[in-house]
């Protein structure tokens, strides 16, 4: 579920739009708590209705550096009745820069049970210096490296050498941005773990969401358009087993990132 500001008069304003203004005026704590809220709520609702699903919330820098942010985490997880195992914090590279002042709550949060997600990767310059230092347990392969892909222009070095690392240091990888399906063959020759994107569904409202997992085969990765929308011929792509994801965000994202991430199956026939 991607977060957006829904004005009266200027219709849908985008994350990019809101959040700096949040965290200059000194809101942030409270966006990030009602995002939690929001998305923590929606994860018990799920289960409910027997979908065992994971959210991902991003954390602003600014939430990092709040020494009550770990506590105000765990007594939401504690209000909703999550486990911590179901929510991912995701981070950007920007909000590692302080390194020592950001590494005790990191460590805090990864204690409790939750996974921590380096948010899209590749587009700063501290990573390589600092991931083995902090305990992440996921990255999530920048956009602007993925599209590109299909066009063949150079990236698949890149997204590849991006895999190895997080192979290498034990982490889950996530490919942001997967829009059709050349490109997801790649991922999964490449070993990625997990895409997202317009491939498997554009984002929708939770109570959309909701009859579009009761209705998803498994067995099948249904490019869009879904539940109905599908053009006279259309027919979606069969493949291997694949698993879902839900995630929650608040940080400035495209609007094209789909809201679940799908597990790519390497043994599937080609």
């Amino acid at each position: 579920m991607l977060f957006r500001s829904n004005h009266p008069e200027h219709g849908l304003i985008p994350p990019d739009d809101f959040v700096h203004v949040a965290e200059q005026s000194g809101l942030i704590t409270e966006l990030t708590d009602f995002v939690l809220d929001a998305a923590l709520a929606q994860c018990e609702a799920w289960r409910i209705a027997g979908h065992d699903l994971t959210v991902a919330v991003n954390v602003s820098p600014f939430n990092l550096i709040d020494g009550s942010f770990a506590k105000r985490v765990e007594h939401r997880l504690i209000e909703h009745r999550v486990s911590p195992e179901r929510l991912v914090l995701e981070i950007t590279e920007s909000g590692m820069l302080e390194l020592q002042q950001v590494l005790a709550l990191l460590d805090q949060l990864s204690a409790m049970g939750i996974a921590l997600s380096v948010d899209d990767f590749g587009t700063g310059y501290s990573s390589l210096s600092y991931l083995h230092a902090l305990p992440v347990a996921e990255v999530k392969v920048d956009r602007s490296f993925v599209i590109p892909m299909a066009a063949g222009k150079g990236d698949v070095g890149v997204v590849r050498a991006i895999v190895d690392l997080g192979h290498n240091l034990g982490l889950r990888v996530v490919a942001e941005g997967v829009e059709d399906r050349f490109t997801w063959d790649e991922l999964a020759a490449l070993g990625c773990d997990l895409v997202q994107g317009w491939f498997i569904c554009r984002a929708l409202p939770a109570e959309e969401l909701t009859p579009w997992l009761e209705a998803w085969d498994p067995q099948v990765v249904a490019p869009w358009p879904p539940l109905g929308l599908a053009t006279p011929g259309w027919e979606p792509t069969r493949t291997g087993r694949v698993a879902s994801q839900a995630s929650e965000t608040h940080e400035p994202e495209d609007s094209r990132d789909d809201d679940r991430a799908i597990r790519l199956d390497h043994q599937r026939g080609r």
